[in-house]
């Protein structure tokens, strides 16, 4: 009887051990399951990202407009302040003395005079003198330091921005009147590059739908099935897409449908990769739960059958 059930206790615990296997089989599928749906998710969303969008990432500025905008600061030329031959030395040397690497120096100067002020209890009266007035120009360089890090220098006398740099600047923003009004006060020659930047900024702040916005979207539209040549630049893809969506609907210049084939396509392939990898994820997963589901039903099996042989008399280990 004790040899029988000692026999049955190895079988026992040879089930169980499988059970752990299988538990432990089970674990790998399923953390090899959530990488690849983890996967599969990023490549889902890449494909979103990269699809072609209505409305346009960054705006579009076509060189032919900038170049007809003056990069000189007002007061730079007549013989103002910004064309004196020693402004910029002077704003060098300004730059120099609020720079970091004189504060740094400021304080090791600090430092040093004040340990030989300190310490120096042997010093001769010149000495101290020449240490007590380093310890003050770098108490001085430091407050103004400071006083620069906080509070900024004066920009107040210094020239105005380029029209240039108030167009790019206004562009940049996305600020559609203030674009609109740079446009009008200068004397632009490539009114198809303005309105296609206008454009660009109604369509991506939302402003397409209004009457004035919805002209300028509209010309910007029609102009883009005419050649770069007669145009004077050339769209960008995603720029003419967006613009065309928003007048028509759909692409119809031929720059637009490009970028939407091309980016469809990449947008496709990254789905369908992404389709093939979650299909795995989702067959890692099933086998996962089946070895999991496998070892819990072991383990069940193996506490009935020792509930049932310590419940015999006699079946001790």
């Amino acid at each position: 009887m004790n040899a029988t059930n000692t026999d049955v206790f190895a079988q026992v615990g040879g089930l169980e051990a499988r059970g752990a296997k299988m538990k432990k089989r089970g674990t790998r599928f399923l953390i090899a399951a959530l990488v690849a749906l983890a996967i599969a998710g990023i490549g889902a969303v890449t494909g979103w990202a990269i699809s072609p969008s209505a409305t346009p990432g960054s705006i579009d500025v076509p060189q032919v407009l900038v170049s007809t905008l003056s990069d000189q600061m007002a007061g730079s030329e007549g013989g103002g302040l910004q064309s004196l031959p020693f402004t910029s030395v002077a704003g060098s040397l300004m730059d120099f003395m609020t720079g970091p690497a004189l504060f740094a120096m400021a304080v090791l100067g600090v430092v040093v005079a004040g340990a030989a002020l300190v310490f120096g209890g042997e010093l001769s009266g010149f000495v101290r003198s020449i240490c007590m007035m380093a310890a003050g120009v770098g108490v001085i360089l430091m407050a103004s330091n400071l006083v620069n890090g906080m509070f900024g220098r004066d920009d107040a006398k210094q020239a105005d921005p380029s029209p240039r740099a108030r167009f790019m600047a206004a562009v940049e923003a996305k600020n559609y009147e203030r674009v609109q009004t740079l446009i009008n006060e200068a004397p632009f020659g490539a009114a198809s590059a303005a309105d296609y930047v206008l454009a660009q900024i109604a369509v991506a702040e939302g402003l397409d739908r209004k009457p004035g916005a919805r002209v300028v979207v509209g010309k910007a539209a029609g102009s883009m099935a005419m050649p770069p040549a007669a145009l004077g630049f050339t769209p960008r893809g995603e720029a003419a897409y967006a613009i065309e969506r928003s007048a028509y609907g759909e692409p119809r210049s031929s720059i637009a449908k490009q970028y939407e084939q091309e980016w469809s396509r990449k947008a496709a392939t990254w789905w369908t990769m992404a389709g093939v990898v979650g299909i795995i994820g989702a067959v890692l997963a099933a086998t996962a739960t089946g070895f999991v589901g496998l070892a819990v039903s072991i383990r069940k099996r193996v506490k009935r059958v020792r509930d049932l042989l310590v419940m015999e008399p006699g079946a001790e280990r």
